[in-house]
C-alpha cells in the first residue's frame, strides 16, 4: 500500500500527486492556488448532483436544435471563480445569437462579463439592463485576497457595445421594475444567491418576461440555496438543467 502510494505520488503525471500538491502543500505555501483548485473541484463534483426533484438535465442543442447555427462573439475577458465557465458563456452567448433578443435583463452585474456576452450577441438595436446594488468596487469578503480587484461592469465599460447597456443601481429585491412588465425578451439571474432573493428574482423575471422568451438561471448545483430554489420552482415550471453547465433555463409559451 506504501509502496502505491509513493509511486503515485513521485509519479508527475499522477492525479494524486497533483491532489497533494494544491490540495495539501498549496494551502499553505500558494494560498490563491489553493483557493482555485478547492473552487474548481468543487465545482466539478457538484455538477454532477442530481437533487430529488431538480429539472431533467438535457444539451442545449437538444432543447434548442437551432442553436447549432449561431454564430456566437466571444471576448477573451478571464474569468475568475464567480464568473461563468467558458462553456456557460458560448451556451449563453450562443441563446442569444439564435433567440435575437431585443430587450435582456440580468439580475446582477458583477464584473460585467456576461453584460458584455449578451450586448454582443443581441441585435445591433437591443437595449441590455443591468442590476447591481452600487457602482465601484466589488467587495468579496472573506475571499477578497484570492481576487483581482473588480470595478462593477469594468468588462463592457469602453467597449463598442456600452451603448446598448444601461446599469440600473440598487437592490433587486426593492428596485421598482414594473416599467418591465411583459417587456423582456430575455432574463438572466446571477445576483443574489440566497434563497430568498432568487425566489424574489425569480417571480420578478416571470413577471417581466414576454411569450416565448427565455428565463435562464446560474449556479444551479454549485450553490446550495439556488439549488433549492430551482428545486421549489420546478413544482410549478418545466424548468430545464443545461448538461455540461450550472445553468437552468424556462421558455414561456408563446401566444397560440
Amino acid at each position: 500500500m506504501l509502496t502505491r502510494l509513493f509511486h503515485a505520488l513521485a509519479n508527475p503525471e499522477s492525479f494524486w500527486r497533483e491532489l497533494f500538491r494544491y490540495g495539501f502543500l498549496a494551502r499553505r505555501y500558494a494560498p490563491r492556488d489553493w483557493f482555485i483548485f478547492r473552487h474548481e473541484v468543487a465545482r466539478e463534483c457538484a455538477m454532477r448532483r442530481e437533487p430529488k426533484g431538480g429539472p431533467p438535465g438535457k444539451f442545449v442543442e437538444e432543447i434548442f436544435p437551432d442553436i447549432a447555427k449561431a454564430e456566437s462573439r466571444v471576448s477573451l475577458a478571464r474569468p475568475n471563480a464567480y464568473n461563468l465557465s467558458w462553456e456557460e458563456v458560448v451556451t449563453i452567448s450562443s441563446l442569444v445569437q439564435m433567440l435575437s433578443p431585443k430587450v435582456l435583463f440580468e439580475f446582477g452585474t458583477f464584473d460585467g462579463r456576461t453584460t458584455l456576452h449578451l450586448a454582443l450577441n443581441s441585435p445591433e438595436a437591443a437595449m441590455v439592463y443591468t442590476i447591481d446594488k452600487e457602482k465601484g468596487r466589488f467587495d468579496f469578503g472573506a475571499d477578497t485576497p484570492f481576487f483581482k480587484e473588480v470595478q462593477v461592469g469594468e468588462c463592457f465599460l469602453s467597449t463598442p457595445v456600452e451603448s446598448k447597456v444601461k446599469m440600473l443601481m440598487g437592490d433587486s429585491g426593492e428596485f421598482d421594475l414594473a416599467q418591465f412588465k411583459r417587456r423582456v425578451d430575455f432574463v438572466f439571474i446571477d445576483a443574489d444567491h440566497s434563497y430568498a432573493g432568487v425566489m424574489h428574482d425569480t417571480e420578478k423575471a416571470f413577471d417581466m418576461i414576454r411569450p416565448g422568451g427565455l428565463v435562464v438561471w446560474h449556479d444551479y448545483l454549485v450553490i446550495g440555496d439556488v439549488t433549492k430554489a430551482i428545486v421549489q420552482i420546478c413544482k410549478g415550471k418545466a424548468l430545464t438543467s443545461l448538461k455540461g453547465t450550472s445553468l437552468v433555463v424556462w421558455q414561456m409559451p408563446p401566444v397560440s
